[in-house]
C-alpha cells in the first residue's frame, strides 16, 4: 500500500514538474509577445463576428443595394445636371 502511494506521488510529482515547466515556457512567450506584438499600432485590425451564413447573407443584402443603386435610371430633371444652364 505505501509502495503504491508513493508511486501516485511520484506520477503527481512528475506531473507537476512537467506543468511547471509549460507554464514557465508560457510565461516567457507572453513576455515575447508583449514585447513585440504582431500588430503594428497603426494597423486596422478587422473583426469578424458573426456566424459565416450570416456574415455571407448581410453582404449579399448590401450587394443588392448597391446593384440596385446603381441600375436606377439617372434622374430626368435637367435642373439637377451639371451641366445645365441658368
Amino acid at each position: 500500500m505505501v509502495r503504491r502511494l508513493r508511486a501516485q506521488v511520484d506520477r503527481a510529482t512528475s506531473a507537476l514538474h512537467r506543468l511547471q515547466a509549460e507554464n514557465q515556457r508560457l510565461r516567457r512567450r507572453v513576455e515575447e509577445l508583449e514585447e513585440h506584438p504582431a500588430l503594428h499600432p497603426d494597423a486596422t485590425t478587422f473583426v469578424l463576428d458573426d456566424e459565416p451564413n450570416v456574415l455571407r447573407e448581410r453582404i449579399s443584402s448590401f450587394l443588392d443595394a448597391i446593384d440596385t443603386v446603381l441600375e436606377e435610371p439617372p434622374p430626368s430633371d435637367s435642373s439637377s445636371s451639371p451641366h445645365s444652364s441658368p
